[in-house]
């Protein structure tokens, strides 16, 4: 039975805590190597989300963490009603691999059209994208989350989704 659920937790939230918490983490632990040894895209892509992240100190990283147990209590008890949860992977057809190239303004967009893919890492939720087809040479597909350890359901519905879609035949990407 696939119901339409009007009172999922916000998704924008999970997102912009885990952009806020991961985000402060890297700055400290992380940009200094990322500078060093890192090749010039990798480094641009951490400039522009550096510009777009706020720095915490302190107490606000606090705050961030002690927020992130309400979101994930929101999607726990969500999840104890709808054991699956049928979202996008992207709000985007799939992004050209230099789509984390073009700065702040790039990488703004990047963050919202992906927060499918990275909003529910902020509760520990397991999910898992399906290919349903392709659309001339861009792969489409729909996602899926569960509960915590509940890998099991998402393994079942991927299943079903393979057997109705069939094995779509690896694409190579433009050069």
């Amino acid at each position: 039975v696939v119901e339409t659920a009007k009172d999922a937790p916000s998704i924008d939230d999970a997102a912009l805590l885990w952009r806020t918490l991961v985000g402060n983490e890297w700055r400290l632990l992380s940009t200094g190597d990322i500078e060093k040894y890192g090749d010039a895209k990798v480094r641009n892509v951490v400039r522009a989300m550096a510009e777009l992240i706020p720095a915490l100190d302190y107490a606000g990283y606090l705050k961030a963490a002690a927020h992130r147990t309400w979101v994930v209590r929101d999607w726990s008890v969500f999840l104890a009603r709808y054991p699956l949860v049928l979202c996008p992977v992207s709000d985007v057809p799939p992004l050209a691999p230099s789509a984390d190239q073009g700065g702040k303004a790039a990488m703004e967009t990047l963050l919202r059209v992906q927060r499918w893919q990275y909003g529910f890492n902020l509760c520990g939720l397991p999910a898992i994208a399906c290919p349903t087809g392709v659309n001339g040479r861009t792969p489409i597909g729909v996602q899926f989350v569960a509960s915590r350890f509940r890998e099991d359901l998402l393994l079942d519905v991927a299943e079903i989704i393979e057997s109705r879609c069939g094995r779509l035949t690896p694409i190579e990407p433009d050069a």
